[in-house]
């Protein structure tokens, strides 16, 4: 079932890995397919150069495993995310600058040209889960904290999940794979401008609408 589509997703976790963005068995790229109404996600506890395709899980819309191994610790997560947003792929990357500002429970400043290319201004950090979320569907919930944080998923297609990690999102595997190479790169730069220069003001509104994809 959805052979081509578990190959490319494959594909899709292999570059993630490679770019940096993930490691060991940490992380993953999934794709909700519009049409059937299924995931394909990264299968849990195989490390990156361990994957095949015939390992990916194959998810319908209301949660049942309909084939593959025991899916992404996450999978909730990603499938939160696809019934609340119009969008078709997620990645949730390991990248350590991100992770640093995911840490802090700090968004991540439009510093840059690059940034606002890619992102149309900060991208948000999620507030923190409660503890009645945290104990009763921790994973739905952190779907959940994504969208309702993610005001613009369009224009600002990344959250910072306080405490834990980034998400990615886009309507397309090159895309959202890009997008999260972006997301760290412009990450790293803000640690070093908040490092050189502390309190520096982020770049005004019209010059980021200027440059957003511009």
């Amino acid at each position: 079932m959805l052979e081509n589509l578990k190959y490319k997703v494959w594909e899709a976790n292999r570059r993630l890995a490679k770019s940096g963005l993930a490691k060991f068995d940490w992380g993953s790229v999934s794709y909700f397919d519009r049409d059937t109404k299924m995931m394909v996600i990264k299968p849990d506890g195989i490390d990156f150069d361990e994957l095949v395709p015939e390992n990916f899980t194959v998810i319908d819309s209301n949660g049942n495993i309909i084939e593959g191994d025991r899916p992404s610790s996450d999978w909730q997560t990603h499938l939160e995310i696809y019934k609340n947003m119009d969008v078709n792929t997620v990645v949730h990357s390991f990248s350590e600058a991100a992770m640093g500002f995911a840490a802090a429970n700090r968004p991540v400043p439009v510093f840059s040209a690059t940034h606002a290319r890619f992102f149309k201004g900060d991208i948000p950090a999620t507030r923190l889960l409660t503890k009645e979320e945290i104990e009763n569907g921790y994973y739905s919930n952190l779907g959940k904290v994504i969208t309702e944080t993610a005001k613009a998923p369009d224009e600002i297609p990344a959250v910072i999940v306080s405490g834990h990690e980034p998400y990615i999102w886009g309507h397309t595997i090159d895309e959202v794979v890009k997008n999260a190479a972006v997301l760290e790169a412009v990450a790293k730069s803000a640690i070093s401008a908040l490092t050189l220069s502390p309190g520096i003001p982020p770049l005004s509104k019209t010059l980021v609408e200027f440059l957003y994809k511009g």
